[in-house]
């Protein structure tokens, strides 16, 4: 028989209760709904309540799981981490809201990119990761997929999970070859980019001078 009085104290809803950052945390924002759940996290929309923002609340149930120190800048194109606190049984990461809808879930209802839209989604998606790699060449973003990619109606695109971006000692051009040209695939259908010629216009996908093209 399930001990629901146990469950609950292990809950999220119980340490946000119970603790400091949730008392202040209550008083500023409204918990307007649970956006996901896992073994690892829990996702909750947030409302601001002296704007009406919207911020999304990460929970994460292994205060072993650290966010690189990068991932609390501040960078375009990217989910801005507001807070980060730590209870004894959750790790708590307040983030701006990305308005739009997840890029696989467009694609599923309005069907693949043409070639120009998808050049313009990995443009944003190369000048916002190159940022990153500019102060830390060795970073690992194991997210960069289409499911976590919001693009909005103005085709802005905000790379999500920001807080899991990792050191890795694999060759970074490698892994940023094979992730961009997964992306074109499916975004655009294309088994592989067609040939870029303009180099004013595409240089920006030369990934760090190497030389790697899409």
């Amino acid at each position: 028989m399930t001990d629901k009085k146990n469950d609950f104290k292990k809950s999220v809803e119980f340490d946000l209760y119970k603790s400091e950052f949730g008392s202040t945390l209550l008083k500023e924002y409204h918990i307007k709904s649970l956006l996901s759940k896992s073994d690892l996290s829990n996702l909750y929309l947030l409302e601001r309540k002296c704007d009406g923002h919207l911020f999304v609340l990460k929970a994460i149930s292994s205060i072993r799981y650290m966010a690189h120190p990068i991932a609390l800048k501040k960078y375009p194109g990217l989910t801005e981490i507001s807070a980060v606190y730590e209870t004894t049984s959750y790790r708590y990461l307040l983030k701006r809201y990305a308005a739009g809808e997840p890029l696989n879930a467009k694609i599923e209802n309005e069907g693949l990119l043409t070639e120009a839209e998808t050049h313009h989604v990995l443009l944003q998606i190369y000048e916002t990761t190159y940022r990153l790699f500019k102060e830390l060449p060795s970073l690992y973003l194991p997210n960069l997929s289409t499911e976590h990619l919001i693009i909005d109606g103005n085709q802005n695109v905000t790379l999500l999970g920001i807080e899991s971006i990792r050191c890795a000692t694999r060759e970074v051009e490698d892994y940023l070859f094979r992730c961009f040209n997964r992306l074109y695939t499916m975004m655009s259908g294309l088994e592989r980019p067609a040939e870029i010629n303009n180099y004013n216009q595409w240089g920006y996908y030369l990934i760090a001078s190497k030389g790697i093209h899409l």
